[in-house]
């Protein structure tokens, strides 16, 4: 019997042990993000031209087009209306991280790649 909770505790140990790294993995992922949009937003000026909205629709205008992908394809292939993709290249709407985050598995891109400069 005692060998039967000592191989339970070891499992819930294990458990305990992945979700730890995952979410350490993800901490890391997001500090990481964050340390970019922060390094970025610290050069750049107050226009609105250089704004890191502005910035991310460049970016990902720009890797959309490397990529021969339509507008309507790519938010077809990140479950987006039509629409919404030319929204955010334009810069005229706000875009969530979620959001940037299917952009990113649709483009097959780091989501870092839409701030750098």
């Amino acid at each position: 019997m005692s060998a039967r909770i000592g191989a339970a505790k070891a499992r819930r140990k294990l458990i305990v042990d992945i979700k730890t790294v995952y979410v350490n993995t993800v901490d890391i992922c997001a500090v990481d993000l964050l340390a970019v949009v922060m390094e970025s937003s610290r050069n750049m000026t107050t226009s609105k031209s250089e704004s890191l909205r502005n910035r991310f629709a460049k970016n990902l205008k720009s890797l959309r087009n490397t990529q021969g992908i339509s507008q309507e394809y790519l938010a077809e292939l990140a479950g987006f209306h039509r629409t919404y993709v030319s929204q955010i290249e334009r810069g005229v709407g706000n875009i969530s991280l979620d959001n940037i985050e299917k952009l990113a598995i649709a483009l097959s891109v780091d989501p870092i790649d839409f701030f750098k400069l």
